[in-house]
């Protein structure tokens, strides 16, 4: 044995290849450093000289000529050990045709399945993509290594055949196998691109019986962005605090969880924290960031991420740092910044264009957006799911309904969006709020499965065209089918009820949106009741209402308190409402302009030109 170490340190430092000739040097493991040293020390003439000389040659040739020895030279038989440190040569280059020569070599010597081999060989098909001749090997093989197990799982995880991964997953517990933490990162990411939260949490159990939580940042950070991107904030936080270790992409991870999940308060405090541990954010942090600022409105911050990524060349060089600013900006109502650093950006993807369209839609500039939409296309970017959907509403806002009918007969021909709910949402929206009904309720019922937005697109559309009947018929449908209604569904019903005097259908849902669907109502649910109750002459429910109110009463309540007033006569009760709305805001004409009309109205002229007389002094 030592004399065989002798040999070895020898090899490495021998210039000339007369040492070759001591009788160790065919053993496997003194193959590479001969190989190593006859490569550094032989011109290309000599080595080719050698070629297909004996199995030892083998180790100094291209793969290539590997190949042409082993077939042409058919007295050539090396064994498992060199065969084995051959395969290994083929694994590292990923040559998918010479390395199916060799497999199919292997096999005609039928030694595919060998016990030592065939685990090479798996590892080996799977590098080169040839999944299905590596599982072919794998089953046949009476003794499969972890090396194995974990190769083929990961082979199947790369050509996203997930499913079979996971299943693979499963037998290899059973067969009592360690996956390796490039395993479980893998995994995870299947995890995280299904959805599926259940497996996840099994991979994270077996991750903590292998002890790789606390020695492993890299599958640490993998189980927090599978948890985040799978919306389970809270397990995402609790890995997060376990972990002896946080570097950028575990804070990274977590900060994108939060901004991701409508979080966005939590994520800055997150950023504001990593910053304070003195790490430093990479490029995706940034974006992250930027997305939780757009969704705060925190444009001081993110000014502060705009002047830091430009100092450091990022924003220059990263187009997805580029496009977080430009939403950034248009959720800020910033336009005009937002439109500075789209026109600065070296490549204007649709992620780019998205942004800037989005952000007129929310500002409510629906033209601009058009154009904007118009633009994109002439410059040669296409559109998806998003463009489309922002461009309808787009053409909502502005009852632009020949554009909307035109990007509906795109949206046909491309087939883009057949099922998407957010393109069906968004034409029923459109249709709706053009007064095109019937059309809206031809794509509704082409949906396979409304949710709540497209509901309430269509009950607002029969709403606000004082289809009070219809309106209130989607909803019971909604309910019946299982659909549950949200703040904006049950607004339109109060608004529907309201505007058709329907005061105890009115009053029945507003109760249902507490008492079955545990919806808080708003502000706007408070004063759109005040004011079906006013309307009704219902004065007295009226101001249990308005003191009961969780919320501050707005002006625009005591202002609908003070009209009824006028209507029903009742000058006590539009004093009351007259001098709390005057406590909000003393110079607000309206309110004594009413209150003049109620006296008026009462022939208490005197009272009324004492009003007038206060609205002269304001």
């Amino acid at each position: 044995m030592l004399q065989k170490v002798i040999v070895r340190v020898v090899l490495a430092k021998c210039p000339l290849l007369s040492c070759s000739r001591t009788g160790y040097v065919l053993q496997l493991r003194f193959a590479a450093t001969l190989a190593e040293v006859s490569t550094k020390n032989s011109s290309p003439s000599s080595a080719r000289k050698k070629k297909c000389h004996d199995v030892l040659s083998l180790h100094a040739l291209s793969s290539r000529e590997v190949i042409k020895c082993l077939v042409d030279e058919v007295s050539l038989t090396p064994g498992v050990e060199d065969l084995v440190s051959i395969v290994c040569k083929f694994t590292k280059e990923k040559d998918l045709s010479l390395s199916l020569r060799l497999f199919s070599y292997i096999q005609n010597r039928g030694l595919d399945t060998h016990r030592a081999l065939g685990n090479y060989v798996v590892s080996m098909l799977v590098n080169v993509g040839s999944i299905a001749n590596a599982q072919k090997v794998f089953d046949l093989l009476s003794s499969k290594s972890e090396c194995s197990w974990n190769a083929l799982i990961n082979g199947y995880v790369r050509s996203g055949e997930f499913n079979r991964a996971l299943i693979l997953y499963k037998h290899m517990l059973e067969d009592s196998k360690h996956p390796s933490s490039f395993t479980f990162v893998a995994l995870l990411r299947v995890c995280t691109r299904k959805k599926d939260l259940n497996t996840g949490r099994d991979l994270h159990a077996g991750i903590a019986k292998e002890g790789l939580l606390q020695s492993n940042v890299f599958v640490g950070n993998a189980l927090i962005d599978m948890y985040a991107k799978c919306g389970s904030l809270r397990e995402a936080q609790e890995v997060f605090d376990v972990l002896p270790v946080h570097n950028v992409v575990t804070w990274t991870a977590l900060i994108a969880g939060y901004a991701f999940n409508s979080q966005a308060e939590e994520a800055l405090k997150y950023f504001e924290k990593m910053r304070h541990d003195n790490v430093v954010p990479n490029a995706v942090t940034y974006a992250s960031t930027l997305k939780a600022c757009g969704c705060t409105k925190n444009v001081k911050l993110g000014k502060e991420i705009h002047a830091e990524t430009e100092q450091k060349g990022i924003l220059q060089t990263n187009q997805y740092v580029g496009n977080a600013l430009v939403d950034m900006y248009a959720r800020c109502g910033m336009l005009a910044k937002a439109k500075s650093v789209f026109s600065k950006l070296k490549v204007r993807d649709r992620v780019s264009w998205n942004a800037l369209i989005a952000g007129h839609v929310e500002q409510e500039q629906g033209k601009k957006a058009l154009i904007l939409y118009k633009q994109m296309r002439t410059h040669g970017v296409s559109p998806d799911v998003i463009t489309y959907t922002c461009a309808l509403r787009a053409c909502g806002t502005i009852g632009a309904i020949d554009e909307g009918i035109q990007i509906h007969n795109e949206l046909k021909e491309s087939g883009i969006g057949k099922k998407d709910v957010f393109i069906g949402s968004a034409l029923v929206d459109m249709y709706s709020k053009c007064g095109a009904l019937v059309k809206a309720d031809e794509v509704f019922n082409q949906l396979p499965s409304p949710d709540a937005l497209t509901w309430t697109a269509l009950i607002t559309g029969y709403a606000q065209q004082a289809e009070i009947d219809i309106a209130l018929s989607y909803f019971d449908r909604m309910r019946k089918a299982g659909v549950k209604p949200d703040q904006i569904t049950f607004l339109s019903v109060l608004t529907a009820c309201n505007h058709a005097g329907l005061v105890d259908k009115g009053e029945q849902y507003y109760e249902v949106m507490w008492k079955d669907y545990g919806l808080s109502p708003s502000i706007k649910h408070h004063s759109c009741l005040v004011d079906l109750l006013g309307r009704a002459g219902q004065l007295d429910r009226l101001m249990t209402i308005m003191n009961k109110t969780p919320f501050q009463p707005t002006m625009v309540m005591w202002l609908n308190v003070m009209t009824a007033c006028r209507k029903w006569g009742d000058v006590h009760l539009g004093r009351q409402a007259f001098e709390q709305a005057i406590r909000l805001d003393s110079t607000e004409s309206a309110a004594y302009v009413c209150m003049a009309n109620i006296y008026a109205d009462a022939g208490m002229y005197e009272n009324a030109k004492e009003i007038e007389w206060m609205i002269m002094t304001e």
